[in-house]
């Protein structure tokens, strides 16, 4: 099939991120009189059409603020620089990021909103600030006159040696692991892939964006479908979003919890997490679906991983980690395409039976989720347009192996032959992950779970195969922990309930939700001027995209060579290329001019300078860092080649 042939082929996949540097930013001052006690003045702001939407943005502004009916009630909180999301009624998140602090008893605030989550703007939020400051409010109105016509900065490609590269460097993964440690972080993966509503109980307002963001990125491939609340206001109206009836990932203080705990009286059926612990607070009802043998092998790996001071690139190793649990998870699901009259159609009832039993239980839980149908809907659109693309070239990063993985300990690393687990009471094949628990008992490591609440006991304080907490609260044993005809009865419960959900809740309920928590607005000129400039893209080469990036595709020989580049439109930075008697090729880390700040829990911790300039404009933050913005490009299409 020619690239002319399926550049007129419809489809659906639409280039995720805004092409845009900003889409929005404001300079917010509160003032107040006796007729309105809390009056907010948009002293500037680019694309700042949406000001009837900057009374709700307030309360996620101040999310720690009970009440905002004055502007007295802003001038206690504490100067901060934080961030939240916004979902629309489609799905599109756009981040908010923002800076508050008070002078002259006036408070102020500073916000940009993107359509990508990067620690970039949070370094540019001092910096404009620092300009605000010294040389006046005309010069910020200028310089966010420029900004509006900036586009985010494109990717320079090399491609190299056969491997992957997942990890977005602007999400530190490896600070929450070490805070959560490796069987807490597991299980709390699992059960979000289950799309189990979780709270994280955070002691500060700017926890809650960057280890929601460190899950996301390990979701990778898949991506989250449900309603994402970084920091849930402590107002006592927001506390009805805990109980949401759709997926829901959400951030909270204590204070939060208590107007939650007042309006449910402790009945929602939640994973609370307190961060500050370390602890599950709650777990929801029914046993611990993520427990088989690859799970073992990633608690081993990513022990090994916190134990090793020495390994230079954690997060690279922490991702290749989930990338080969996801691949032996779901590595085969493309040889269950069926072309069938209605077009292809992906086989789940095969693609389950094809697992092990352990396995086969957590993947008929997990087809039922947003998350792996929207997986599926998205290869079946490109494979759709390019069937013998599916034999050829499979571009789907995550799921490739990596080269290199931290070592896990074994069975023959501890004994020269089998020994019976002393959970399941199965024999241990020697190359299983394996942990010794007490007085040299030897368990699978995914069979260390505690007897009573069935979590992870790997690395974690426990007696008698119990849990600390479980201990303390008396809790009965499970009667048999494991026995999968318990875990197949859960499954089967948790089936029938989404099909009772699906039934009785309306889209329109949903769409109250998002409603209430979007607060970007966009013209329509602005959506038909993206979609003209995404055709012209698509006539030129062959566009496709889905949850692991978007690139653009050009044939350069009769005999099938491909050549990639990035789509300027997408941020993703993982594509392999497989060409014509070569081996399978990666395209590295992106080269722009732009100081990239790796921040966790709020704060920029390090800046990782990246090369070939463009021509930038240079300011100097509050800390006399350098930071550089570069000036608009000309947007370049990829060329055509013959």
């Amino acid at each position: 099939m020619s690239i002319k042939q399926l550049s007129k082929n419809p489809t659906n996949l639409e280039p995720k991120y805004p092409h845009q540097l900003l889409l929005q930013a404001f300079y917010l001052t509160v003032t107040s009189s006796e007729s309105d006690p809390l009056h907010i003045n948009i002293n500037c702001g680019i694309n700042d059409e949406s000001r009837n939407n900057i009374a709700n943005v307030m309360y996620f502004i101040y999310p720690d603020v009970p009440k905002i009916v004055k502007k007295e009630d802003l001038l206690t909180v504490p100067p901060l620089i934080h961030s939240f999301v916004s979902t629309d009624e489609n799905g599109k998140r756009y981040y908010y990021y923002v800076q508050r602090w008070n002078d002259d008893k006036t408070p102020k605030i500073l916000i940009l909103v993107s359509g990508r989550y990067s620690s970039l703007y949070i370094r540019l939020l001092p910096v404009l600030k620092e300009l605000l400051n010294t040389k006046g409010l005309t010069h910020l109105r200028n310089l966010f006159s420029q900004l509006k016509a900036y586009e985010y900065p494109e990717s320079d490609l090399v491609i190299n040696e056969s491997t992957i590269i997942s990890h977005n460097p602007e999400i530190p993964i490896f600070p929450i692991l070490k805070k959560l440690g490796p069987a807490d972080f597991v299980e709390l993966l699992g059960r979000i892939l289950l799309e189990e509503n979780t709270m994280f109980l955070v002691e500060s307002i700017d926890q809650g964006m960057p280890i929601i963001q460190a899950f996301l990125q390990i979701l990778i491939p898949f991506e989250w479908q449900g309603v994402l609340i970084p920091m849930l206001p402590i107002e006592e109206s927001y506390a009805g979003f805990a109980g949401c009836p759709t997926p829901l990932i959400f951030g909270t203080t204590q204070q939060g919890l208590i107007n939650i705990n007042k309006l449910y009286s402790n009945t929602l059926d939640i994973n609370i997490y307190n961060v500050l612990t370390s602890k599950f607070q709650r777990r929801k009802s029914g046993l611990n679906l993520f427990a088989f043998k690859e799970t073992g092998r990633l608690l081993n790996q990513l022990k090994s991983i916190i134990d090793n001071p020495s390994f230079e690139h954690p997060d690279n190793l922490i991702c290749n980690c989930f990338s080969q649990l996801f691949l032996d998870l779901f590595g085969r699901y493309f040889a269950f395409f069926e072309q069938q009259n209605i077009g292809f159609v992906f086989n789940n009832k095969n693609f389950i039976k094809s697992s092990s039993t352990e396995l086969q239980i957590f993947l008929t839980a997990f087809n039922q989720s947003q998350m792996f149908e929207r997986f599926i809907q998205h290869r079946i659109n490109y494979i759709s347009v390019m069937p013998e693309f599916r034999r050829s070239i499979f571009i789907d990063c995550p799921l490739f192996k990596s080269k290199e993985k931290p070592p896990f300990l074994r069975m023959r690393d501890i004994s020269n032959e089998p020994q019976k687990c002393c959970g399941c009471g199965q024999k241990i094949d020697m190359d299983r992950a394996v942990c010794v628990y007490g007085k040299n008992l030897t368990f699978h490591t995914e069979c260390l779970r505690c007897k009573s609440c069935d979590c992870f006991l790997f690395e974690k304080e426990s007696f008698d195969r119990q849990c600390m907490d479980c201990l303390e609260e008396d809790c009965d044993e499970l009667e048999n922990q494991f026995d999968n005809t318990c875990r197949w009865e859960q499954v089967d419960i948790s089936i029938n309930k989404h099909k009772s959900d699906n039934e009785t809740l309306q889209r329109s309920s949903f769409s109250k939700v998002l409603q209430c928590l979007s607060f970007y607005e966009t013209e329509k000129s602005d959506s038909q001027r993206q979609k003209e400039e995404s055709e012209k893209m698509r006539k030129s080469s062959v566009f496709l995209s889905g949850p692991t990036g978007s690139i653009f595709l050009t044939r350069s020989s009769k005999i099938g060579t491909f050549s990639a580049t990035l789509n300027p439109n997408d941020s993703r930075k993982t594509i392999i290329v497989k060409e014509e008697n070569q081996p399978l090729t990666k395209i590295t880390q992106p080269k722009i001019s732009l100081s990239v700040s790796t921040s966790y829990i709020g704060s920029p911790i390090s800046s990782v300078p990246i090369s070939q300039s463009t021509t930038p404009t240079s300011f100097v933050d509050i800390n006399r860092k350098n930071c550089q913005l570069p000036l608009k490009k000309d947007h370049i299409l990829p060329k055509k080649e013959n």
